[in-house]
């Protein structure tokens, strides 16, 4: 029982992300509007409990405490996971703040190529890039969207087999499901990664692909853009 009231009490600690950290910053956020600062302050009071643990197991470590080299070293490394917690659970709050409001106009790459279905793999020689660049290929059959094919698959093909090999048969088939729309918001296209297992989603609209959305190219432009001031709530 004791050592349950200890998790309990040490849960409630107003640091994120312990529940007494998400509370503190549902609070921060009801009062003062802004999800990005009260964020901030939870990961800050989190990361002081980190260094109150490291601290408190480093010493408790030492000959003359009271304690033992392994309780003390068992605190430091909590402290460290919390540290790292904290710190990720702020930067996951940003990120959420820089993106809430961006679709995937945004980020998508516009230019894209679109091929038949029953294009052979010599054929697509003629398009240079294609073998050399990250962004695959629409694969369209009836001009329909069926699937994608990027260098990977093109290159898997021997070559002496290429001019049989028609791209459908090499291609990676893509579901309706795993397209976004260019209004998308680039949050909820970040979560249909996962769950196409895919690392670039087809943008469609009105049935025509307009572009591709790659994770990198998110990610990349995030790191090129200064942050704004904190801002709103996310939705």
């Amino acid at each position: 029982a004791g050592i349950n009231f200890s998790l309990a009490a040490f849960n409630l600690l107003p640091g994120f992300p312990l529940d007494g950290g998400r509370l503190l910053r549902a609070v921060v956020w009801r009062f003062s509007g802004d999800y990005l600062w009260a964020s901030r302050l939870a990961s800050a009071m989190g990361q002081f409990a980190a260094f109150g643990l490291i601290a408190a197991g480093l010493l408790g470590g030492l000959p003359g405490w009271g304690g033992d080299a392994l309780s003390g070293l068992w605190f430091a490394m909590v402290g460290l996971f919390l540290y790292s917690a904290a710190v990720d659970g702020y930067r996951m709050a940003r990120l959420h703040a820089d993106l809430q409001d961006r679709t995937v106009r945004d980020f998508m790459i516009a230019t894209v190529a679109a091929l038949a279905s029953d294009l052979t793999v010599e054929a697509t020689r003629a398009y240079g890039t294609l073998w050399n660049t990250r962004v695959p290929a629409a694969v369209l059959h009836d001009g329909r969207l069926v699937g994608l094919v990027g260098a990977e698959q093109l290159r898997s093909v021997p070559w002496d087999q290429e001019g049989q090999t028609s791209l459908a048969s090499i291609m990676v088939p893509v579901s309706e499901t795993a397209c976004v729309s260019p209004d998308t918001p680039v949050l909820l296209a970040l979560e249909r990664f996962g769950e196409a297992g895919l690392g670039v989603l087809p943008v469609v609209e009105n049935g025509e692909v307009v572009g591709m959305l790659t994770l990198d190219t998110v990610l990349r432009q995030l790191r090129s853009r200064p942050h704004g001031p904190a801002g709103a709530s996310p939705r």
